[in-house]
């Protein structure tokens, strides 16, 4: 089997066991197969199903994979190193690196990008696990973990000027000195604000403002209304 990259994500779970190289310079690579969770602070292997993996030193990006042994001793565990209790409970299968690039070079709502990939995914089902996101978590967790990254600084005065080139009909108005003050609102509803506002017909309009809270680097308060246009006055 040769691969160009991915290779280390196959459906299963190996442990190292070791290297050497050959007088022609190819490092071979040996795996054994995890069968079980970590106890004591060691994962339990086997040696009935080993993998091995040659590269040759002039062509670093492929991968020769050869697996000796019988495959029925895989079995499939939950991961162990999460803190959710259901993930604790959830058959882990890792994902192919090579996905997590493709993902960051699409545009797209988290959610479009996961059904596309999820439809062109293979149809074979262990490569289907591993070729294919787990669900629209992770395709937004990579998405997000990519503009952080791609942030020319992480500074919130900074981000707030950004944010405001990149969401133009969301933020409104900004200012830095002397206190920070930034307003966001939908523009189709901040117009239909200002219209039941100005009707005499529709019942007084009371404001709320909310509960303010901590958001990242900043304090939000919320603004709230009732939509009194479609609703009916209380009888007397």
């Amino acid at each position: 089997m040769i691969c160009v990259d991915g290779w280390r994500a196959d459906g299963y779970r190996w442990r190292n066991n070791g290297c050497h190289t050959f007088n022609s310079g190819i490092l071979a690579t040996h795996f054994l197969l995890i069968t079980g969770p970590k106890k004591h602070g060691k994962y339990s292997t086997t040696s009935d199903f080993t993998r091995s993996v040659y590269c040759h030193p002039n062509i670093p990006s492929r991968k020769f994979i050869r697996y000796c042994g019988d495959d029925t001793a895989v079995t499939q565990f939950p991961h162990g190193n999460s803190k959710w209790k259901a993930k604790l409970t959830t058959l882990y299968v890792c994902t192919n690196p090579d996905l997590f690039d493709e993902i960051r070079k699409k545009n797209g709502a988290s959610s479009t990008i996961f059904r596309k990939l999820l439809t062109e995914g293979p149809k074979d089902l262990i490569r289907h696990l591993v070729d294919a996101p787990c669900d629209i978590e992770q395709v937004g967790n990579i998405k997000k973990n990519q503009r952080r990254s791609d942030r020319f600084c992480h500074d919130a005065f900074y981000n707030i000027i950004d944010l405001k080139a990149e969401v133009k009909e969301f933020i409104t108005y900004y200012r830095l000195f002397p206190n920070v003050v930034v307003f966001g609102c939908n523009d189709a509803l901040l117009t239909k604000l200002r219209a039941i506002l100005g009707r005499k017909d529709l019942p007084n309009q009371m404001l709320t403002v909310d509960t303010t809270f901590k958001l990242g680097d900043f304090y939000c308060t919320v603004l709230i209304f009732v939509e009194t246009d479609l609703k009916k006055n209380p009888s007397s």
